[in-house]
Order: C-alpha cells, then sequence, then structure tokens
C-alpha cells in the first residue's frame, strides 16, 4: 500500500515537471533546438507520469467501512 501511494506522489510530481517542461519550451521557441528539446522532455516525463498515477490507482484501493 505504502509503494503505491508513493507512486501517486511521484507521478504528481512528474506530471508537473512535464507541464513546465512543455511552458519553457513555448519560452525557449526562439531557439529551435532548444524548444524542441523542452517539448519531448515534457512529453516523456507526461507520459511516465500518467502511467504511474494508472498503476498507483490499481495498486491502491479504497475500502469501505
Amino acid at each position: 500500500m505504502f509503494f503505491g501511494w508513493l507512486k501517486g506522489i511521484l507521478a504528481n510530481i512528474l506530471i508537473g515537471i512535464g507541464l513546465i517542461s512543455v511552458v519553457m519550451g513555448l519560452i525557449a521557441t526562439s531557439n529551435e533546438m532548444s524548444g524542441t528539446f523542452y517539448y519531448v522532455l515534457g512529453a516523456v516525463f507526461g507520459a511516465i507520469g500518467s502511467y504511474l498515477k494508472y498503476v498507483s490507482k490499481q495498486t491502491v484501493k479504497s475500502v469501505k467501512k
């Protein structure tokens, strides 16, 4: 249960880093190479974060009492 919870927190952090990277890519569009790098970095972090969020929701099940 603890590791599922930890995956959820890590997922939110990675998604946040991905969004920040996409914004940095928008800011750095004047330099074509660095803007593309930030877009790719944001997409990778976003995909990994989404996967970890999905896995953590499958791992941690809420119990109704």
